[in-house]
């Protein structure tokens, strides 16, 4: 009976995806703008028009550093999954000696 207090959950109809890896998707996609936006600077720059060209390397500049963060974030969150992954893994086999110990007193006592 106590055994199965302790039995492992049903696994959720539905998982997320991680964190890091929508931060990775974010971080991607924003690379991609970053590229666009200096390619239109240098067209805009190549037809003369200085204005659009200042505009396109201001907003080139705010996506990098948006990417700066992100990649901040990214580290961080893949050192925390790993750090949790570590702590998931201990309580697991701490789990897993309770239940042997639970097994093992059950049979202790329908011996005696």
């Amino acid at each position: 009976m106590w055994m199965t207090a302790f039995a492992a959950p049903a696994p959720p109809l539905y998982k997320p995806p991680p964190a890091s890896k929508r931060i990775e998707t974010e971080l991607s996609d924003h690379q991609q703008k970053t590229d666009a936006g200096r390619t239109h600077a240098e067209n805009a720059l190549k037809a003369g028009n200085e204005n659009a060209a200042r505009r396109a390397l201001e907003h080139h500049i705010e996506v990098s550093n948006t990417i700066a963060e992100l990649q901040r974030t990214a580290d961080t969150a893949r050192h925390n999954a790993a750090k949790l992954q570590d702590q998931l893994a201990a309580l697991r086999a701490k789990r897993d000696e309770f239940l042997r110990r639970q097994a093992a007193r059950v049979v202790r006592q329908r011996v005696a």
